[in-house]
Formats: structure tokens, C-alpha cells, sequence
């Protein structure tokens, strides 16, 4: 029976590596050109995955297809812009191109976080 246990831990850890279930919120978005840009803008309060940190924990979870689809690109875009509740406003730190882009990651969120 105790050789057993070493047996499973190791599956565990193979499928972990191989994608199967494992990862973890860093992997969410890798690869995405985007990803740097929301990361440095956006990461720390929403989380590499979109789960809310910190001062964001009142937020809804970026990565959850049910709060994307409940939302607009336009109201994503207009919170970012004007900020709410602790989130500051970020109209003069992102140019028309970088807001794009983290509009449309935050619409792909639940798509990359599911892919991890």
C-alpha cells in the first residue's frame, strides 16, 4: 500500500505538466501579445487570470464567461477610461491602440483561462 502513494503522486504531477488540470493563473494569456500590456496595467488588482486581488476583490472575476457576457465592450471600455469604486481612471495612461488591446484581452480572458 505505501508504494502506492509515491505511484499517484507522481501521475499527479506528470498530468499537472502535461496540461491536464494544472497550471496555474500565470499560464492564463502566455504566448498572447497582449498579455504584457494587461499584466503591467491591469495584473495586479485583476490577476493574471482575471480573479480580482487586492483592492479589486469587490470586482467581478475577468475570466468568467458569465460576467463578459454580461457586459459590453463598451461598458469595459468606459470603466477603464473613468475608473470606479478604488480603480483609478487610466484615460491618460493607455493611448486609443493600448485600451484596444486590454479591452479585447479582457474579452478573451475566459477563452485564454479555460485554455491553461
Amino acid at each position: 500500500m505505501s508504494r502506492s502513494l509515491p505511484a499517484a503522486a507522481a501521475l499527479l504531477a506528470a498530468l499537472a505538466g502535461a496540461g491536464c488540470g494544472g497550471g496555474s493563473p500565470a499560464d492564463v494569456g502566455a504566448g498572447d501579445p497582449d498579455r504584457p500590456l494587461y499584466e503591467a496595467r491591469c495584473g495586479v488588482c485583476h490577476g493574471l487570470d482575471g480573479s480580482p486581488r487586492g483592492p479589486a476583490a469587490a470586482a467581478g472575476d475577468l475570466g468568467d464567461p458569465d460576467w463578459r457576457d454580461q457586459v459590453s465592450e463598451a461598458e469595459i471600455r468606459e470603466v477603464i477610461l473613468e475608473g470606479r469604486g478604488k480603480m483609478p481612471s487610466f484615460r491618460e495612461k493607455l493611448t486609443e491602440d493600448e485600451l484596444d488591446r486590454v479591452v479585447g484581452y479582457v474579452r478573451r480572458l475566459p477563452e485564454l483561462k479555460s485554455k491553461k
